[in-house]
């Protein structure tokens, strides 16, 4: 990112939100997660099936909006953006 030339990528930045989401979320989530017990294992299966619903339907719209050519994005953004949402849900 060439911050001096004034030139912004949103697709670094989502990149830079989604390690620090993840990061925080994690650090947030650490002494609960690390309990094997039957609680916590009910929570990570509905937290991955919820994750998987939202990735399902932002893939869904992410294809439909670029179908319809409201969103001008290279494949390199679209995949790009695609990895870092898939960072965030289940990161």
């Amino acid at each position: 990112m060439m911050i001096t030339l004034g030139e912004f990528s949103i697709i670094e930045m989502t990149s830079y939100m989604g390690l620090a989401v993840t990061s925080v979320s994690v650090g947030y989530l650490q002494p609960q997660v690390i309990q094997k017990d039957e609680r916590m294992k009910h929570i990570r299966q509905k937290a991955m099936q919820y994750s998987l619903m939202a990735m399902l339907v932002y893939m869904f719209l992410l294809m439909f909006l670029l179908q319809l050519q409201l969103v001008g994005l290279t494949s390199f953004e679209t995949i790009a953006l695609i990895a870092n949402s898939t960072i965030i849900m289940f990161g």
